[in-house]
């Protein structure tokens, strides 16, 4: 049976915040009692994302990050999510498929992904925030300010491949960054809770909308209006255009 330690570390490295994180376990363990441990996580990816929705932050948002950040940060939810499923827990492409709602294929892309763009945040924020005799990255400390960017995060890290005195920082923290990451001790999940009642629990799990035991499906377009918006626009300006173009071909 999984762990609470093991849904806690889960959830607190998609959402990563503490005060989010606390709510989120006890909700998603009072959600998940009967569950399996594949189910358990459904609960906890679903539960994390609806969180991050309610902040208005999508799972497959690109943030940008301070110069500070941890290179985590860097990442969407759904890069967090399958990174720490795969490396931290141990799940196959296939479980983590079923745990986050997509295909293998989004999977195998996003544990890809998230790899080299945590590797790469690490990198970019590692020339950020230490002296350097390179002209480019002194020039970059005065003109990029206090957030990176993914694009400035590639610039960064491109650079750096090709200098001969930042080639070094490159080579040690990609070789260091993912391994880090896997052997983080796994956090405990602290005791001192608050039960959630019996009452509580019903309307968590009427919330959760669970179908045999695993969360329902939204679907990106539906998950996140911007997308929904964006689409819905799309096909607005394509009707039109269809309209314009068989009232002149009718008025010929």
């Amino acid at each position: 049976m999984v762990k609470p330690s093991d849904i806690y570390d889960f959830i607190t490295s998609v959402v990563l915040d503490v005060e989010v994180s606390n709510q989120t376990t006890v909700e998603t363990l009072a959600i998940s009692e009967d569950l399996s441990d594949l189910q358990t996580f459904a609960v906890a990816r679903a539960e994390s994302f609806r969180q991050m929705r309610a902040r208005n932050v999508f799972a497959f948002d690109i943030p940008v990050i301070p110069i500070d950040a941890d290179p985590v940060q860097a990442l969407t939810l759904m890069e967090r999510a399958v990174l720490s499923l795969s490396l931290r827990h141990k799940y196959s492409d296939v479980e983590i498929s079923k745990i986050v709602d997509e295909g293998q294929k989004v999977v195998g892309r996003e544990l890809k992904e998230g790899r080299k763009n945590m590797a790469r945040a690490a990198i970019s924020l590692a020339l950020m925030n230490n002296p350097s005799k390179c002209p480019v990255v002194n020039s970059a400390h005065q003109t990029l300010g206090s957030r990176l960017s993914r694009a400035q995060q590639m610039h960064l890290v491109t650079h750096s491949a090709e200098c001969s005195i930042c080639v070094n920082i490159l080579r040690v923290v990609d070789k260091q960054i993912v391994q880090d990451y896997i052997n983080a001790p796994v956090l405990n999940y602290p005791e001192n809770f608050t039960q959630i009642k019996a009452e509580e629990k019903a309307k968590l799990i009427e919330r959760a909308a669970l179908k045999d035991g695993w969360p329902k499906s939204y679907g990106r377009y539906f998950e996140n209006p911007r997308v929904s918006i964006r689409t819905a626009t799309i096909f607005g300006l394509a009707s039109s255009a269809l309209i314009a173009i068989g009232l002149y071909l009718w008025s010929k």
